[in-house]
């Protein structure tokens, strides 16, 4: 079961409030595109045969959308 508690809440109670902002672009990220983002994720990872309580390495440079990833 693809659980994401927290960030599913900010996303029914405040979709269009900022959760995110990159400090470099000043590209900002709401609530719902974050949440709409981990779910993606997760289901993507899904169909990769991984399942909730499995452990992932992501090998990637410093950037906001590995925050998706958290979820």
């Amino acid at each position: 079961k693809l659980e994401l508690d927290w960030l599913k809440k900010w996303n029914l109670y405040s979709p269009k409030a900022i959760a995110l902002k990159d400090g470099e672009t000043d590209n900002e990220v709401s609530y719902s595109q974050l949440f709409h983002s981990a779910l993606a994720g997760a289901s993507y990872l899904a169909t990769l045969g991984v399942k909730y309580g499995d452990r992932i390495a992501v090998i990637s440079q410093n950037c906001p959308e590995i925050i998706s990833l958290f979820f």
